[in-house]
C-alpha cells in the first residue's frame, strides 16, 4: 500500500511588512471608515434638516399670511365700527413713527438731542387734527361733492372738486393747526409762532 501524503497549499506568503507600517495602514483604514460614517450622518442630518426647514418656512409663511389677513380684517372691522377712534389711533402711530425717525436722523447728522415734548406735540396734532378731524372732513367732503355739488363719483369734475377743496380748505387749516399746536406745546410765544408760520407756510406757498 502506498501511503499518500496530503500536501497543503500555502494560504499565503508570510507578511514581511514592518509593524509600524501595518499600524499606520490600520489607522488610515479606521480614519477612512470614520470619515465615511461621518459623511453619512451629515447627509442624513442635512436631508431631514432641509425637510424640517422647508416645512417650517412653509408653516411660517402660512402663519404670517393668516396673521396679516386676520389683522387686516380686524382693522377693517374696527374702522367700520369705530371710524374716528381707528383714524385717531392710526394717525397717532404714523406721526409718532415719522417724528422718531426724523429726530433720529437729526441726532446723527447734527448735535441734537431727543425732544420728548416735540414728539408729544406731533402725536397730539397728528391724532386730533389729521386723525379725528381728518376723518370727519373726508366724510363731509364725500357727501358735499356727491349731494351738494351733485357730481358722479369717479368723474373728472368729481376728482377736481375734491382736490380743489383739499388744497384750498383742508391743507391751510391743517398746516396752521400743526404749527400752532406743536409750537404751543413746545412753549413758543405768539410772536415765535407767527414767525414760524411766515417762514414755513406763507413764504413757501
Amino acid at each position: 500500500a502506498h501511503s499518500k501524503k496530503k500536501i497543503r497549499q500555502p494560504l499565503g506568503t508570510a507578511d514581511t511588512t514592518p509593524s509600524h507600517i501595518r499600524l499606520q495602514h490600520q489607522h488610515q483604514l479606521k480614519h477612512y471608515k470614520y470619515q465615511k460614517q461621518k459623511r453619512r450622518r451629515w447627509a442624513s442630518m442635512n436631508f431631514f434638516g432641509s425637510r424640517f426647514i422647508r416645512r417650517f418656512a412653509s408653516s411660517a409663511t402660512v402663519f404670517t399670511t393668516l396673521s396679516a389677513s386676520r389683522i387686516r380684517d380686524d382693522y377693517f372691522k374696527m374702522n367700520d365700527k369705530f371710524p374716528i377712534v381707528t383714524a385717531i389711533t392710526t394717525s397717532a402711530a404714523l406721526w409718532v413713527t415719522g417724528d422718531m425717525l426724523a429726530q433720529n436722523i437729526e441726532m446723527r447728522v447734527g448735535n441734537h438731542s431727543f425732544d420728548a415734548v416735540r414728539l408729544f406735540g406731533t402725536a397730539f396734532e397728528g391724532s386730533i387734527v389729521n386723525g379725528g378731524l381728518g376723518c370727519i372732513w373726508y366724510k363731509f367732503l364725500d357727501q358735499f361733492v356727491c349731494h351738494r355739488l351733485v357730481l358722479s363719483s369717479g368723474s373728472v369734475k368729481f376728482v377736481l372738486a375734491k382736490v380743489g377743496l383739499e388744497c384750498f380748505v383742508w391743507h391751510p387749516f391743517s398746516l396752521f393747526a400743526f404749527w400752532v399746536i406743536v409750537g404751543g406745546i413746545e412753549g413758543h410765544s405768539l410772536n415765535q409762532i407767527k414767525e414760524e408760520l411766515k417762514r414755513s407756510y406763507i413764504l413757501c406757498s
